[in-house]
């Protein structure tokens, strides 16, 4: 199945999170009842930046920032997964959502818990339209 754009743009496989280039066209096949969704960017996504301090203690509020690097200028909105990830790995379900990254730039606050364990703690930061991810860790100290 080809499926004709109407303009050259970059084109990104939202489901695989994998780029596809920059092309006017994409061809797939779909099983019957599958879908596909494409996204189509102006600029390519070449990076996600990510940062936070480097510890932090039970209760405060990590300050967490993101930034969509673009080969064409400023990027525009971007949908972002954030997660934290515990010392052992595991998500935190209480720490994972989706922001909405204005101009592919975020900045934001999260309170840790009072209880909050400590160690090792990794921040995993994703864009959902393009697939790009980036990393970071911060260690949450002893209370």
């Amino acid at each position: 199945m080809r499926f004709a754009l109407g303009a050259e743009a970059h084109v990104y496989d939202v489901r695989a999170g994998k780029y596809l280039g920059k092309t006017a066209a994409v061809e797939t096949t779909l099983a019957p009842g599958d879908t596909a969704l494409y996204a189509c960017l102006p600029y390519q996504v070449k990076e996600l930046a990510v940062s936070a301090p480097a510890q932090a203690k039970p209760g405060d509020t990590l300050s967490l920032k993101a930034d969509v690097h673009s080969d064409g200028g400023r990027a525009g909105d971007h949908v972002l997964h954030i997660e934290l990830l515990t010392p052992q790995g595991r998500p935190a379900w209480h720490y994972t959502w989706n922001v909405l990254a204005r101009g592919g730039t975020l900045n934001v606050d999260v309170p840790l818990a009072l209880n909050e364990a400590p160690g090792q703690w990794s921040v995993r930061v994703r864009d959902v339209l393009t697939g790009v991810a980036a990393e970071t860790t911060f260690t949450v100290l002893e209370r």
